[in-house]
C-alpha cells in the first residue's frame, strides 16, 4: 500500500488509502497484415509496385468492453477479408496474378488517433514502404444507399489521387453508384489525424479513404458504440463496396474491366 492521501479543514481529516502509484503502460497495438506477391515479367529485376487495402478493426464508446462497431468499422474489416479471399484465388496461380503486389492491412487503435496504423507503417523498410503506390482504407460502408465519398489529402490533380478516383468512380458508373471526391489537407502542426488515410500522407505515402460520411468526424465520433449493432447495417451495401473496391483493383491490376461473379 502507498501512503494514505489526507485533506484536513476545519479540524476534521479525510484519510483515503491508496494502493502504491504504478506508472500506466501505453496500450498494445496489434495489427495484421497479408500479403499477395504479383506477377514479374522475364527478367524484371526491379520491385512491383504495391496497393495497400486498409481497416482499422477495434472500436470505442462509453462502455469501450460492450463497444460493438458492427458499421464502424465491423463493415469495413468484412470487406477487407472479402476482397482478400478473392484475389487470393486469382494470386495463388501464378498465370492469374496482378502487376501489382497487394498488401492487406488489420489496425489497431482507430478511435486512438489511428495509432496503431502509425506503427505499421513505421515498422515497414523503406524499400516496402516506397514501393507502395497508394492505399485505400475502408472506414463505415455499411449503411450507405447509393454514394461513397473517397477522402484524400492530397491535391486531386495527383496522379495516384486520380488513378484511384478515375478507378473507383468508373467502376461505380457500371454499378449504377456514385463516388464523390473530399479533399481536406492535413495540419502538420496538429497530431491529430480524423481518417485513416491521414496517417499515411504523414509519412508521404499517397492514400484515401473509402467512407460513407461525407465530411469530417469530430473526435471519437462514429468509431463504433453500443449502438452500431447489426441491425443498423445494411449488407448489400457491404457487398456493393465489396463489387466496388474489388473490381476497381482487377481494372488497374489487369489493365481492363474484369466482373467477378461470386456469391459475398
Amino acid at each position: 500500500m502507498g501512503q494514505p492521501a489526507t485533506a484536513t479543514t476545519g479540524g476534521y481529516k479525510f484519510v483515503i488509502p491508496t494502493a502504491e502509484p504504478k506508472k500506466v503502460a501505453s496500450p498494445t497495438m496489434t495489427n495484421i497484415q497479408g500479403w499477395l506477391s504479383g506477377l514479374k515479367t522475364d527478367g524484371d529485376a526491379n520491385q512491383l509496385p504495391t496497393i495497400a487495402i486498409v481497416a482499422s478493426y477495434d472500436t470505442f464508446g462509453a462502455a469501450p468492453a460492450l463497444s460493438v462497431g458492427s458499421d464502424s468499422n465491423g463493415s469495413g474489416i468484412v470487406a477487407l477479408l472479402e476482397i482478400a479471399r478473392l484475389f487470393s484465388l486469382l494470386y495463388s496461380n501464378p498465370k492469374t496474378r496482378g502487376r501489382y503486389n497487394l498488401l492487406f492491412g488489420l489496425t489497431s487503435g482507430g478511435p486512438y488517433n489511428y495509432n496503431g496504423t502509425q506503427k505499421w507503417l513505421r515498422s515497414f523498410d523503406q524499400r516496402l514502404r516506397e514501393s507502395i503506390d497508394y492505399a485505400i482504407c475502408l472506414n463505415s460502408i455499411g449503411s450507405w444507399d447509393n454514394e461513397l465519398w473517397i477522402h484524400v489529402s492530397k491535391p486531386p490533380e495527383n496522379a495516384y489521387i486520380k488513378q484511384i478516383f478515375e478507378g473507383l468512380s468508373n467502376v461505380a458508373e457500371e454499378l449504377d453508384l456514385k463516388v464523390g471526391l473530399k479533399h481536406k489537407k492535413i495540419n502538420i502542426s496538429n497530431p491529430r489525424v480524423a481518417w485513416e488515410h491521414e496517417q499515411f500522407s504523414r509519412l508521404r505515402v499517397t492514400a484515401a479513404t473509402l467512407s460513407e460520411l461525407s465530411v469530417t468526424p469530430e473526435l471519437l465520433e462514429s468509431t463504433g458504440g453500443l449502438f452500431d449493432t447489426r441491425q443498423y447495417v445494411n449488407e448489400t451495401a457491404i457487398v456493393r463496396g465489396v463489387k466496388l473496391v474489388a473490381e476497381s483493383l482487377a481494372v488497374i491490376s489487369y489493365d481492363l474491366l474484369v466482373y467477378f461473379n461470386y456469391i459475398v
